[in-house]
């Protein structure tokens, strides 16, 4: 919101997932990372700042978590 370059009406920057958030987090100190939780239970983690932003996610399996996520907390 504070870039030189910022527009309202164009999004800086677009992630695509393969379900529905149900709940995003940035992280408390740095503003790049970017958590999300889906619907089926998947965990992503973002860097907002990279060309490809995709740091890591979680599967899903027999053995992970399937269910969706409601909300997600960063712990030190």
């Amino acid at each position: 919101m504070f870039r030189r370059d910022y527009n309202p009406k164009k999004a800086q920057k677009e992630i695509e997932v393969s379900n529905c958030l149900t709940s995003v987090a940035f992280h408390p100190t740095d503003p790049l990372l970017l958590a999300g939780g889906t619907l089926n239970g998947e965990i992503y983690l973002w860097n907002i700042d990279k060309e490809e932003p995709l740091v890591c996610k979680s599967d899903v399996d027999e053995y992970y978590h399937r269910e969706s996520i409601q909300s997600l907390i960063w712990v030190r």
